[in-house]
């Protein structure tokens, strides 16, 4: 990321998961329904009672990505910024200035919520949550940082301290 000093972004992305099971697949070959099913699809090839062998790909479809989080405060708009956010299912982005004070975060290296939601756009990202918001801020201002940001990103939402989010599955 750029900032005044070293600052780095952290994506988090979860592991490929297995294909959906195909119930009928499995019930054509001959499977017997039971523990021979986890089995394969937790990765595992089988030998069913008859000495044919069951490979975890005959009844499995495609592997399903994983999900993604990505965390990047401290830092005006780069490409770096941009690549990290690729696809994530959800971004934690800095939402420090609004446009008022554009001229401030460029000088500062930081982001208004605006930049920062345009980011989230143009790389795809599916939820957008603004942290890291100046303290010069009230609660009635984080509706301007909101709106800003949500002439890029419509669906864009505010974070605070000990909120949740729900990320689900990609599919």
């Amino acid at each position: 990321l750029v900032h005044s000093t070293t600052c780095l972004g952290y994506r988090f992305q979860e592991a490929e998961r297995p294909g959906k099971f195909d119930l009928e697949r499995a019930v054509a070959l001959g499977i017997p329904r039971g523990p021979l099913f986890g089995l394969l699809q937790s990765g595992e090839t089988v030998a069913l009672p008859d000495g044919r062998v069951i490979q975890p790909g005959d009844v499995l479809g495609p592997g399903r990505r994983g999900r993604s989080v990505v965390f990047a405060t401290d830092t005006m708009p780069c490409h770096g910024m941009e690549r990290l956010c690729a696809n994530a299912d959800i971004a934690f982005l800095e939402g420090m200035f609004t446009l008022n004070h554009a001229d401030e975060a460029k000088k500062k290296k930081h982001s208004t919520a605006a930049s920062s939601a345009e980011i989230a756009a143009r790389a795809g990202v599916k939820q957008l949550v603004l942290v890291h918001i100046s303290p010069r801020y009230t609660f009635e201002d984080e509706k301007i940082l909101a709106s800003e940001a949500a002439v890029h990103f419509p669906t864009v939402r505010i974070g605070r301290g000990l909120d949740t989010w729900d990320v689900p599955l990609p599919d």
